[in-house]
């Protein structure tokens, strides 16, 4: 179960990391096709980024079900 709970904590941390740089390759992003070809970011790696994003949402969401099995297959403390 600490394993489950290492990899549910090791993905949290990679989601925010790239949420982080999705929203902040959004903002540096330009439609303007002129501006455009002065930046670096390009609508695909908008693109490749939310995909990314989403992975690891639905990556956590299989965590939290795993841990959440572990933890009703454990048997309950005899009192």
């Amino acid at each position: 179960m600490a394993a489950a709970r290492r990899q549910l904590a090791l993905d949290q941390r990679a989601l925010s990391v790239n949420q982080r740089e999705l929203n902040l390759s959004q903002m540096q992003y330009y439609s303007n096709p002129n501006v455009a070809l002065r930046q670096q970011y390009s609508r695909g790696d908008i693109q490749r980024g939310a995909a990314k994003v989403k992975d690891l949402q639905q990556k956590i969401q299989a965590d939290q079900q795993r841990l959440q099995e572990l933890q009703d297959a454990e048997p309950a403390p005899e009192q």
